[in-house]
């Protein structure tokens, strides 16, 4: 059985220490409010298997720490033992791990490379269905999304019937 570990406090340090241990496939981090520089390329973390990323912010360490483990099944962008307690946000853009794979990969239509983990499911607070194209269309091997909120109740949404529409063609 593999190890599990809890980061508290975002650092470059606290981050690649957990990473380094050489049983762990759960890992879990908290948000702070800052941004954190990573080296672009760190060294790679293959037994890690769950990354729950609590996101609040965009954040810069999550695209290195993605391409460090490639062999990522499951994402999160909430602490999922705590998701009873947690106040979805009111959010107008898309969450984090959207934002850092846009960012970061050239011609969203071709995914040349294939620097990003083979996720297999996906636990986001929220997102819409063009943002739930966009993640299946980078990353083809997502087989389940799972949503805390109705993508048809996204604070912001410009056009609701457009998202109910899709919604329904899911």
């Amino acid at each position: 059985m593999g190890s599990e570990n809890l980061i508290q406090q975002r650092t470059p340090l606290g981050i690649l220490s957990a990473l380094s241990a050489p049983a762990l496939q759960k890992l879990t981090v908290h948000q702070t409010k800052s941004y954190i520089r990573f080296p672009p390329e760190i060294p790679p973390y293959r037994n890690l298997r769950e990354l729950q990323w609590e996101d609040v912010l965009p954040d810069l360490a999550l695209g290195p720490v993605l391409r460090s483990c490639p062999n990522l099944t499951r994402f999160a962008n909430y602490i999922v033992d705590r998701r009873q307690d947690l106040q979805i946000r009111i959010r107008e853009g898309p969450p984090c791990i959207l934002h850092t794979l846009i960012k970061e990969t050239p011609g969203m239509n071709e995914r040349k490379d294939r620097k990003w983990p083979p996720f297999d499911e996906l636990l986001l607070d929220s997102a819409t269905c063009e943002e739930l194209n966009q993640l299946v269309t980078i990353i083809p091997t997502i087989r389940r999304i799972y949503l805390l909120k109705d993508p048809t109740k996204r604070y912001g949404l410009r056009d609701k019937k457009r998202e109910e529409e899709l919604l329904a063609s899911l």
